[in-house]
């Protein structure tokens, strides 16, 4: 959309603009008021997902609203005209997220199941949105000597990566484990005591780090959270950490949904899809869960410390990678390393999930 239609739409309906300078007015032009307001009017003018009004366009329609003598419309524009480079910012950082990010053992180990021929899908398939964004599907694994099936579950992260989740004592087991998982569900989350994969001990230090209000550090350290396979945890602690810096020290719940409300205003279109819209009702449900759900210490430990080994190993392999690739480039210039481009680590280093 261009300057031009921008400003005929709005002198066309007053009552956008209206709208408009009431969000603003109302989050006092702060700026998650700002982009509440952007959003607002994307939805009103039918923007399709993707497209990105830039700053500029705002404010050449801030110049023809003035010119036309609606002052309001074009204080609205002027404001709106502040969000991209956040809007900018954000989109880079969901997309390079796991650039570069390497295959941990297990997710190899997981790779080399589900290419074996030995794991059995549903037909058709009937993957379910967890509330982490991921995509869970059950499934079975038959045993190397062909005789009996084990339950498992199939859980595709943001990272691209597959988990296999097992073992199950039962097909009911399994499906307790993902219903306890699926986005709107409410209280604690049960399923840390069926099962443990990545993406469950992710959540414990995510948890710890809520509950306790010392980060990651309180576990013994090491880990770097930028590591989490999930956006939506790696939103949800990226606002905790803002509201930590904010409060000078241990931030309230409140202040941490704000900082999040915030970060799901500022998520790319497709991103938002992923982690259940911009209103953040669903990535404020999945904070209320980890909040509620307790983790001792030991156990945070015990998380940590996997984490920290899976991804050290793995960072291990990919630099040992760099080292032997003739022409090796700079750090700056390499790109993201596809699980088909990355050798696979040593069998000694596979080990079974517990």
């Amino acid at each position: 959309m261009d300057a031009s239609e921008l400003t005929m739409r709005l002198l066309d309906d007053p009552r956008l603009s209206d709208a408009l300078l009431g969000e603003l007015d109302a989050g006092d032009y702060g700026s998650t008021a700002r982009l509440r307001a952007r959003w607002l009017l994307c939805d009103a003018l039918a923007i399709a997902p993707g497209e990105i009004i830039r700053d500029a366009t705002f404010q050449t329609a801030a110049r023809e609203l003035e010119k036309a003598g609606d002052p309001a419309s074009a204080r609205a524009m002027t404001e709106l005209a502040k969000t991209g480079a956040e809007i900018t910012t954000a989109s880079r950082e969901w997309s390079g997220r796991y650039s570069g990010r390497p295959q941990t053992a297990s997710e190899w180990a997981d790779a080399a199941l589900l290419s074996s021929g030995r794991v059995t899908r549903q037909v058709p398939p009937q993957p379910a949105t967890g509330v982490d964004g991921a995509r869970y599907e059950s499934a079975t694994l038959s045993a190397s000597s062909g005789r009996g099936a084990t339950e498992i579950v199939l859980v595709t992260t943001s990272a691209r990566t597959t988990e296999i989740v097992k073992p199950f004592g039962s097909a009911r087991d399994r499906d307790e484990w993902v219903n306890d998982r699926l986005r709107g569900r409410e209280g604690t989350i049960a399923s840390w005591e069926i099962a443990q994969c990545r993406t469950t001990r992710e959540e414990q230090v995510l948890a710890w780090a809520l509950r306790q209000g010392d980060g990651v550090a309180a576990t013994g350290g090491g880990w770097n959270p930028g590591k989490f396979t999930s956006h939506l945890r790696s939103e949800i602690f990226a606002a905790w950490a803002a509201a930590s810096k904010a409060s000078g020290g241990r931030p309230d719940l409140d202040a941490v949904e704000d900082a999040l409300e915030r970060r799901m205003l500022r998520a790319p279109w497709w991103g938002s899809l992923e982690v259940g819209g911009r209103d953040g009702v669903a990535a404020t449900g999945y904070l209320h869960r980890l909040v509620q759900t307790g983790v001792s210490t030991p156990q945070a430990i015990r998380a940590t410390q996997w984490l920290i080994r899976e991804d050290r190993e793995a960072a291990a392999q990919q630099r040992a990678a760099w080292r032997t690739e003739p022409g090796s480039p700079d750090r700056a210039a390499r790109h993201a390393v596809r699980p088909d481009e990355q050798p696979a680590p040593a069998l000694t280093a596979i080990r079974h999930r517990v």
